[in-house]
């Protein structure tokens, strides 16, 4: 009796340590809501800014056409109602007209500020959809003061997987605000490092953090096709 007993007692172990190998293991989530993760290895952010490890991670380049500020098709150009020129303060400006003409808008910064009118400088964001970004942009998506990093990572994850390039503002050392638009993101997605931008002051490619720095962000703008 004993020994069926113990037979039985084995014979039942062996089927819960296979029902334990058979259970299909669900992925780690680790929550970095309240704080900036620093993770390396096979992890990747989710749209609800959490971390699931075995996702692939970002791979995201949109064709943003680039536009310079200081081209000199329209570098001397005045903006309304301040009266500066596109080159010396038209970042938000020509940062606009780069999404307008990603969206499929033929324009330049040229164009764009003949477009806006009076609401060029500085720049009203919710007038571009009826305005300089009219048929292609059809209204502001996110519009955040002061945005925090995580804050950021959070809206600009979202943005790249639905291709909506976001147009970041940060403070600079002398104290001036400056725009740039963020097309491109690869790899996790929570550190200035993975992204990718246009800098309209050169209309060249760059890194996010080679822009930024660690300066504070001023503001956080996605439009709507």
């Amino acid at each position: 009796m004993k020994k069926l007993y113990a037979i039985l007692l084995l014979v039942g172990l062996m089927v819960s340590s296979l029902d334990t190998l058979a259970a299909p293991k669900q992925p780690q989530v680790i929550d970095f809501t309240q704080n900036t993760p620093n993770i390396y290895g096979d992890v990747a952010r989710t749209a609800d800014f959490r971390v699931r490890l075995l996702l692939p991670p970002y791979n995201i380049n949109m064709p943003v056409p680039a536009f310079s500020q200081n081209d000199l098709s329209w570098k001397n150009d005045l903006m309304k109602t301040e009266n500066q020129t596109i080159g010396n303060a038209g970042c938000a400006l020509t940062s606009s007209t780069m999404v307008a003409a990603y969206y499929g808008k033929n324009t330049t910064p040229k164009i764009f500020n003949i477009d806006m009118g009076n609401y060029a400088c500085p720049l009203y964001w919710t007038e571009v959809a009826g305005r300089g970004g009219s048929g292609y942009i059809s209204g502001i998506n996110t519009l955040i003061n002061n945005p925090s990093l995580n804050t950021f990572f959070s809206y600009a994850q979202v943005a790249m997987e639905q291709n909506k390039p976001v147009v970041l503002g940060f403070v600079q050392t002398n104290g001036r605000t400056h725009y740039v638009v963020v097309k491109a993101v690869y790899g996790q997605g929570t550190s200035l490092m993975d992204y990718g931008c246009i800098d309209p002051n050169t209309g060249t490619y760059r890194n996010l953090v080679d822009v930024v720095g660690s300066q504070p962000l001023y503001k956080l703008v996605i439009y709507n096709r």
